[in-house]
């Protein structure tokens, strides 16, 4: 798996942008109506990173070879949830550039895996949930 190597997107770097949960159609005649599409929703964020020209040329090189312009995943540190995750590059990165730095803009879209926050379980509807055998076992000895 391909690896994120230009340093932590920072907490203030990062911005949810959430899609439509419904779809709204307007017939010929009457009231329109909606259908709720919840398998569509994904965990979009876009973030900024600056980075300086050579560590630009080996970013933009990652992204056109390694990744296939996005479509192969990498592994990228979540800063909202303090995890390593998964994610893809949706959209070309755009960049704002003076004579040293480069603001780096990028649209990401993240795995919808299963992890935890404050011990509760933050998981996608549509994966199975498995538990450790072991530990469960422990824990209904121990209850008995």
């Amino acid at each position: 798996m391909l690896e994120w190597k230009w340093g932590k997107i920072k907490l203030e770097g990062f911005q949810n942008e959430y899609q439509e949960g419904y779809i709204e159609v307007t017939p010929d005649a009457g009231p329109p109506y909606r259908r709720e599409r919840f398998s569509d929703i994904q965990d979009i964020v876009q973030g900024t990173f600056t980075l300086i020209k050579p560590d630009y040329v080996d970013f933009m090189s990652w992204y056109k070879y390694d990744t296939k312009q996005g479509t192969i995943p990498f592994k990228i540190f979540d800063c909202r949830i303090e995890q390593e995750r998964v994610a893809r590059i949706v959209e070309k990165p755009t960049y704002n550039s003076n004579s040293k730095y480069f603001d780096m803009n990028i649209k990401l879209i993240f795995d919808s895996g299963i992890f935890y926050l404050d011990r509760v379980l933050a998981a996608n509807v549509r994966l199975p949930l498995v538990a450790n055998g072991k530990y469960l076992a422990t824990q209904v000895r121990r209850s008995l």
